[in-house]
């Protein structure tokens, strides 16, 4: 996650579609890694706040920044409130989290969920969402 990357997202794709490509760059960037990795939206938590999975995050870019960093922006960027300060805005809907794969508790992976729901099931926040 502190490896440094760019990312340039001119062309409004969805979320879905945005976090599939960057799944998959960095699949291909880092071949065969000892583990799965793995973004995965959590569309029941999304639908619960009103956030749909084809929410278009607009266009940004980011140069050589650490993956977690880019996770961030995107879910700042696809806030249904266009208002907040930034991730650690407790108005920031939108969080990833690093937790076990609730199909899979034997692995880890990324899950793009809400505040509210990282609350309900005990996910700890990266440091970029905790409020004070």
């Amino acid at each position: 996650l502190q490896t440094p990357r760019d990312l340039s997202v001119s062309t409004s794709p969805d979320l879905i579609i945005l976090i599939e490509n960057l799944e998959q760059e960095i699949r291909d960037d880092y071949g065969q890694l000892p583990f799965e990795f793995e973004i995965r939206l959590v569309g029941n938590d999304l639908a619960k706040e009103g956030i749909t999975q084809n929410q278009r995050p607009g266009d940004f870019e980011l140069r050589q920044a650490p993956l977690s960093d880019i996770l961030s922006e995107i879910m700042v960027q696809a806030n249904p409130d266009r208002n907040i300060t930034g991730p650690s805005d407790p108005r920031c809907k939108m969080v990833w989290v690093i937790a076990n794969d609730p199909e899979d508790p034997d692995r880890e992976l990324i899950l793009i969920t809400t505040r509210a729901a990282a609350t309900e099931k005990s996910y700890e926040l990266p440091a970029a969402f905790r409020t004070n």
